[in-house]
């Protein structure tokens, strides 16, 4: 299975999320955290994500390698979907902004992991909207290939 075979619109946008979020441990070809269903309406193929501990927002103590530093590769992102045109890169990063406060939002209640926990999750999805908001973004990250 290769992402061309996928729904365009749902590949970008899970491509996009899990980049978002940092993980770079999902792979369509193997399935690896990604179901693949088929809509009954359109017969066309979609990609649910799934398994999230291994995402840096994540950030789960075991996903560390031995004796690696404590911040080693935090902020690194990896952005495994399909190269993207102008226009669609646009078109995702309007929807992922305009679920940017409610996803702060909903970091910042969840009552159940450490304070500073919180605050670097919120930290580090202010990177990928920083970076989102750059021009440089696009050309060093979602650029279709020349």
């Amino acid at each position: 299975m290769v992402q061309y075979y996928l729904l365009k619109e749902n590949v970008q946008t899970a491509a996009m999320f899990q980049y978002m979020i940092g993980n770079d441990d999902w792979y369509v070809p193997s399935k690896n955290t990604v179901s693949i269903l088929k809509l009954n309406t359109t017969d066309q193929l979609i990609a649910i994500p799934y398994d999230f501990v291994w995402s840096k927002l994540v950030n789960a103590k075991y996903t560390k390698q031995e004796g690696a530093h404590e911040n080693y590769l935090s902020d690194r992102r990896v952005y495994k979907g399909l190269c993207l045109e102008i226009s669609d890169f646009e078109y995702k990063k309007q929807i992922f902004l305009s679920r940017k406060e409610t996803i702060f939002q909903l970091l910042n209640s969840i009552d159940d992991l450490p304070k500073q926990q919180v605050q670097e999750s919120v930290k580090y999805i202010g990177k990928f909207y920083k970076t989102t908001e750059s021009k440089l973004s696009f050309e060093n990250f979602f650029q279709k290939e020349k």
